[in-house]
């Protein structure tokens, strides 16, 4: 009764940390996975931690192993060794240590309280982990909450200089444990502890916030560059279809010219001949919209993308919008949608419809693979998607995603009433 009642508390413990570590995982696992492995977790924890002594050195060398164990139990649940995961699993753990030393100095002021004591009646020590592991989970969500705590992307790009200011906390934290497990009544010490644990919080913090400032900074110079390109591509794409534009005019004079300048019958029917060819040669940019935005951005991707069937079925008649937001929009919409389904020489289907107060825009587009809308592809890249969602938030609108088998479709409503 007393082992199953061990392994319950270490079943406990797992399923708090799980919790807390839930969202920074990059896959999600099944109900039946996830069940399957906190049975499992739960009993490796219980293997590791079942032994309790005073000694310093078998506290330190016993935090570290579960430490370490915790964190590749947490690595196994995400399929992938991810090191930024050890940040969080070190989180937890300094402030589930911090929460033990406070709770035991207050309890122990309950005549005949005994640490020691409660740890050998498995019940009662059940009975104190929940607490312990609730008011960890309550800190942990908070924390979280107030934005201490740097997301999964900061902590990714930062994980080395987090994961060795944790360490170092956890490694200060199992000495004030053993202080306390020693002596619980010191008051010194767990003032001392107390303010540790809140000065870290205050690194986090800073550190949170100078790398979220830095990465901001870096993320806006690199949107404002792809902003000031796209804004390039389409001036010099215009400027190009209007030079062919006047070639194709200068080409039909200098042929009359000659042709009247000449008597040779042999020239003029040479001209008669290839003239009605010129007169029904296009220029690369077609009307499709009446927005000149709209059909440069449209044309230049039929130009650049021969072998996709494109098609637009598009009624944005008196369409008010910022030309440089409605140009950046369209361009990195259309351009995901070609570059998926130029892959398997596709389709792209673009339907656009403006009523006086909203913009709906529904892209479709086949495609080989599953696409990710959320993930950043490595420094660099992903950039498309973060200026989207940033021009949809600007104008107060929403966007879905839909993947079907091989179908990617991309709903966008704009608020464009003042």
């Amino acid at each position: 009764m007393n082992e199953l009642l061990e392994y319950f508390y270490c079943f406990l413990c797992v399923i708090s940390i799980t919790f807390c570590l839930y969202k920074y995982l990059d896959r999600k696992p099944s109900q039946l996975e996830l069940v399957s492995f906190l049975l499992f977790y739960g009993f490796v924890n219980y293997i590791v931690t079942g032994k309790i002594q005073l000694d310093i050195q078998y506290k330190i060398f016993m935090n570290t192993f579960s430490m370490i164990i915790d964190y590749l139990c947490i690595c196994l649940l995400n399929r992938k060794i991810k090191a930024h995961l050890f940040f969080y699993v070190t989180i937890y753990l300094t402030i589930y240590i911090q929460v033990i030393i406070l709770l035991t100095y207050f309890l122990s002021y309950i005549d005949g309280f005994n640490m020691l004591v409660v740890y050998s009646h498995p019940i009662i020590r059940f009975i104190f982990v929940i607490l312990f592991n609730a008011i960890t989970i309550i800190i942990y969500k908070g924390l979280e909450k107030k934005a201490v705590l740097p997301n999964n992307e900061t902590t990714k790009n930062n994980y080395t200089i987090l994961c060795i200011i944790n360490l170092i906390v956890l490694f200060v934290m199992t000495v004030f444990q053993w202080i306390n497990e020693l002596s619980q009544s010191n008051i010194y010490m767990h003032l001392t502890s107390s303010a540790f644990v809140v000065l870290w919080f205050v690194l986090i913090y800073v550190l949170n916030r100078s790398f979220q400032l830095s990465e901001n900074k870096e993320n806006q110079l690199v949107i404002q560059s792809i902003y000031s390109n796209i804004e390039q591509y389409i001036r010099q794409y215009k400027q190009e279809e209007e030079q062919i534009r006047k070639i194709r005019h200068d080409i039909k004079n200098h042929f009359i010219i000659i042709k009247n300048l000449s008597e040779d019958e042999n020239i003029h029917q040479y001209i008669d001949e290839i003239y009605p060819k010129l007169e029904n040669m296009q220029v690369l940019s077609q009307r499709i919209t009446g927005n000149l935005y709209v059909d440069t951005i449209l044309n230049s991707k039929k130009n650049e993308y021969p072998n996709i069937t494109m098609a637009y079925h598009c009624n944005i008649e008196g369409l008010n919008m910022n030309s440089l937001d409605l140009s950046v929009l369209l361009f990195n919409l259309i351009d995901n949608a070609c570059q998926a389904s130029c892959k398997v020489n596709g389709y792209v289907h673009l339907m656009m419809k403006y009523d006086g107060e909203h913009l709906f825009i529904d892209i479709e587009n086949s495609s080989q693979e599953k696409i990710n809308f959320i993930s950043k592809k490595g420094a660099g890249h992903g950039y498309g998607m973060k200026i989207i969602n940033e021009i949809v938030e600007k104008y107060h609108g929403t966007i879905e995603y839909e993947v079907l088998d091989c179908l990617v479709n991309v709903k966008v409503g704009l608020i464009l009433k003042e």
